[in-house]
């Protein structure tokens, strides 16, 4: 059974509360306000993700952790996507990575977090969504979904 315990990431002139699932000798931590994403998994103590510091101090995507990619994966067609007949000015990767969710839960089983549509959304996105993801740890299982 996991036990979550709430931290700050602080460094570089950066920082950022932190959801830890921790289940025997493994953790999972989540950060939040840096695009939802997981930002660290251990063993033992030892660090499995890459997480790159220095890129915590700027709003640039962390390049690191395990980012989550909304509302695409790749780079749009001359930096625009085409919906009925407008174009809406996109980033490589989307949005979801770059922006703050929310925590709609965080408690011992699991952390679940939501990205809804903002003023910022709407002109690259126009469309409404609701984006949730789930995070669990059982043992050596990482979950995310």
């Amino acid at each position: 059974m996991s036990k979550l315990t709430a931290g700050t990431y602080e460094k570089y002139n950066a920082k950022y509360s932190t959801l830890t699932l921790t289940d025997g000798e493994y953790a999972l931590t989540v950060t939040p306000e840096k695009g939802g994403m997981a930002t660290s998994f251990t063993k033992s103590g030892e660090e499995y993700l890459w997480l790159r510091d220095k890129n915590y101090e700027s709003s640039d995507r962390p390049r690191c952790g395990v980012p989550i990619l909304f509302p695409s994966c790749g780079k749009p067609d001359g930096g625009v996507h085409h919906f009925n007949g407008s174009d809406y000015p996109i980033e490589v990767h989307g949005f979801a990575d770059l922006l703050p969710w929310q925590v709609k839960t965080a408690a011992d089983d699991e952390i679940v977090l939501t990205l809804t549509p903002n003023g910022l959304t709407k002109f690259v996105y126009p469309f409404d969504f609701l984006l949730e993801m789930r995070y669990t740890l059982s043992g050596a299982k990482p979950g995310w979904n």
